[in-house]
């Protein structure tokens, strides 16, 4: 992860990169999706994203593979299975990379997008095995810089949102990626 400053350094080298208008929804399933992400095929958390003219929003369908015992104590002494909050932030990370795809100057560029830093990640309720995970943000909380001199790219997405049946489980803050040289 990179510190603030170095972040800001980048910003102040950098042009912001205006999104391209969607003018329809384009609906795009795991293949389509392992296209855009090659190097996260064995890791991908998104079964299929969905494009709006305004947000896109990713589903992930939680299997049992993905969940971990998780110990609570509200009143009653349970176990359940849930899934990680890191996987959480890293479908967020994945949902910003298909963005990015869609911007013109990115599209036909063989480079390799990464993780840069993550803000903070605010986990309200458990996703459990067998949920719909809806992770969403929308086009308004995603920026794209080219940064001058190296002709790399900064993707940066401000607020995802994870719901399952419209209930807010968590948010995720400020993510970056960052293209390879």
């Amino acid at each position: 992860m990179s510190d603030p400053a170095t972040i800001i350094a980048l910003k102040l080298r950098a042009i912001e990169i205006l999104a391209p208008v969607e003018k329809a929804v384009i609906n795009l399933d795991t293949m389509e999706i392992k296209q855009i992400l090659p190097h996260r095929e064995q890791n991908l958390l998104l079964d299929s994203a969905v494009i709006y003219p305004d947000r896109i929003v990713g589903r992930l369908e939680v299997g049992l593979g993905r969940c971990v015992k998780f110990h609570f104590k509200k009143g009653l002494d349970i176990e359940e299975l849930v899934i990680r909050g890191t996987e959480l932030i890293d479908m967020a990370a994945q949902l910003l990379g298909v963005r990015g795809s869609r911007f013109q100057e990115l599209m036909f560029k063989k480079q390799e997008i990464v993780l840069l830093s993550v803000g903070k990640a605010e986990f309200l309720r458990p996703v459990k095995a067998n949920d719909l995970v809806e992770m969403g943000i929308p086009f308004s909380n995603i920026h794209v810089w080219q940064i001058e001199r190296n002709k790399r790219y900064l993707i940066e997405g401000v607020r995802f949102e994870a719901k399952v049946s419209a209930e807010l489980r968590a948010v995720i803050h400020d993510i970056k990626l960052m293209s390879t040289a």
